[in-house]
């Protein structure tokens, strides 16, 4: 969108001041302190002094705004959130020694957070098999390699890292020297795309419907939909990434 300003003062040093506050302002994101902004940006300023007989002095500036902006719903919430931004509920985890129950495997996230919000404090009776579940062992398997898988997968669960991605098209970002961290190689633990990775664009969340991903094992290139995201990348724009991120 751009707008079109008109600046009228009696003096130039009035107006000088006034261009000065606006072009240290340009490029820069402009908006409402906790709510919605949008990346602006002003080309140039055009002054003239009027001066006619008979009348009061006159110095009149105009410029062009131009904002990257996008459609706002007309009813907000009174969370003073402009964007509901996904997160993760606070998690309990409790570490055992021993495992005499009987393992269930958990077929679904949902199960697994489940396991893990139960209180699970303990006793000889509840043990560790009954809160997380363990791979299929011989019955000589130790004990320690139990614990070493549970550990893995527990490491894994928890793990997040925010990496900063480069722009490097109109609708491309890549995080360099990134690739995504292994899972432990057990059959009840499996993660979509979109639990891997979150995106922001500009500290506003990007649903993974807009965006594709490639891990070459150097790199991480997310490809967006501009069309559903409503606007182009430029160099300015920061992109964020929240998910399991480690040095390639």
């Amino acid at each position: 969108m751009e707008y079109e300003f008109i600046i009228w003062t009696d003096f130039i040093s009035h107006t000088n001041q006034l261009i000065e506050q606006l072009n240290w302002n340009s490029d820069d994101y402009w908006g409402i302190d906790g709510g919605a902004k949008f990346k602006s940006s002003i080309d140039s300023f055009s002054t003239s002094n009027e001066l006619t007989n008979g009348q009061e002095r006159l110095v009149r500036t105009t410029f062009n705004l131009t904002v990257k902006a996008y459609l706002l719903p007309e009813i907000k919430d009174d969370n003073n959130d402009e964007q509901v931004l996904k997160s993760y509920s606070t998690q309990k985890t409790v570490l055992f020694q021993e495992v005499e129950t009987e393992l269930t495997k958990v077929t679904s996230q949902q199960e697994l957070d489940e396991l893990l919000r139960q209180d699970r404090s303990f006793t000889e009776s509840n043990q560790i098999g009954a809160l997380f579940p363990i791979g299929t062992f011989s019955n000589n398997a130790t004990q320690e390699a139990k614990n070493n898988e549970f550990d893995l997968v527990l490491e894994f669960v928890s793990y997040f890292d925010t990496r900063t991605a480069t722009v490097t098209s109109t609708n491309t970002a890549t995080f360099t020297n990134t690739t995504t961290k292994t899972q432990p190689d057990v059959d009840y633990l499996s993660y979509d795309t979109e639990d891997l990775y979150q995106i922001f664009i500009n500290g506003i969340f990007v649903p993974s419907n807009t965006w594709g991903v490639n891990d070459d094992g150097t790199d991480i290139t997310f490809t967006f939909n501009t069309t559903l995201l409503g606007y182009e990348l430029d160099g300015g724009d920061e992109i964020r990434g929240i998910g399991k991120f480690v040095d390639s």
